[in-house]
C-alpha cells in the first residue's frame, strides 16, 4: 500500500491584519510543520502551565515561512524572499501574529484539516485565526 502525504502539507498564504485593507497587501507563504518539526514544537510547550514559551513564534516563522509577496526595500523595490532577511523584514509584532497563525493551524486535527479544505474556498481565501485557546509566556 502506498503512503499518502498528509493533506495539511500544502503551503498556504497569510495576510497580516495590518495589510488586509491595502490594495497590494504584503502576504507571507508558510508551510505546515512536517512530522519531525511537530515533535520539535514540543520543546516550546510548558506542560506544567499548559501554554507555550514565547520563542515559539520566532521558531515557527524561521521554520515555516517559504515566500512573500509585496515586500519592498527602502527604495520601493520588491525584495526577493530569503529566510536570512526575515529579521530585517518582520517586526516583533508580525513575528507574533504570523507565528500565532501558524501555531493555531498546526494544532488542527486531521478531521479539522479535512473539513476546512472541503469548504468552498478560492486559492486566495485564508483561514482566520483566533488566540482564544493559546497562551504564551
Amino acid at each position: 500500500m502506498a503512503l499518502k502525504a498528509k493533506q495539511r502539507l500544502s503551503p498556504q498564504w497569510y495576510t497580516p491584519e495590518s495589510q488586509k485593507d491595502e490594495q497590494a497587501p504584503a502576504r507571507f507563504k508558510w508551510r505546515p510543520l512536517d512530522a519531525f518539526e511537530e515533535n520539535e514544537l514540543e520543546n516550546y510547550a510548558d506542560p506544567e502551565r499548559r501554554n507555550w514559551h514565547a520563542g515559539v513564534y520566532g521558531w515557527l516563522c524561521r521554520t515555516c515561512l517559504v515566500d512573500w509577496e509585496n515586500v519592498q526595500d527602502e527604495n520601493a523595490q520588491d525584495l526577493r524572499f530569503a529566510s536570512s532577511r526575515l529579521g530585517d523584514v518582520l517586526t516583533a509584532e508580525l513575528v507574533r501574529e504570523i507565528g500565532l497563525h501558524i501555531l493555531l493551524q498546526c494544532l488542527l486535527t486531521e478531521d479539522e484539516v479535512k473539513n476546512s479544505s472541503s469548504q468552498s474556498r478560492s486559492p486566495e481565501t485564508e483561514r482566520t485565526s483566533t488566540a482564544d485557546d493559546v497562551a504564551v509566556t
